[in-house]
């Protein structure tokens, strides 16, 4: 979700001036061109998601040893329990 936010925050950067993604919506608000708008909105989602699927898609191919699974048949973790200490 890092990748999201980032991606979400960039497109910020139009309302301060800097050209970026966010330039398109925020051209087409000043010129009330609602094909713009949405496109930029589009764009930005799109991109935001395609590059969360790749981080997750290389994390899962550069670090396999994360992802292990539990033998079939093998019991389930077991939740941690509260602590239950008495106060002194």
């Amino acid at each position: 979700m890092v990748i999201v936010s980032t991606v979400s925050l960039a497109t910020v950067g139009a309302v301060i001036g800097v050209q970026s993604l966010g330039s398109l919506f925020t051209d087409g608000f000043q010129r009330g061109i609602q094909a713009e708008i949405i496109a930029g909105i589009v764009a930005t989602v799109v991109l935001a998601l395609g590059l969360d699927a790749l981080s997750v898609l290389l994390g899962r191919i550069l670090m396999p040893w994360t992802r292990r699974r539990a033998p079939i048949g093998a019991p389930a973790a077991l939740p941690a329990r509260p602590r239950t200490e008495e106060p002194a």
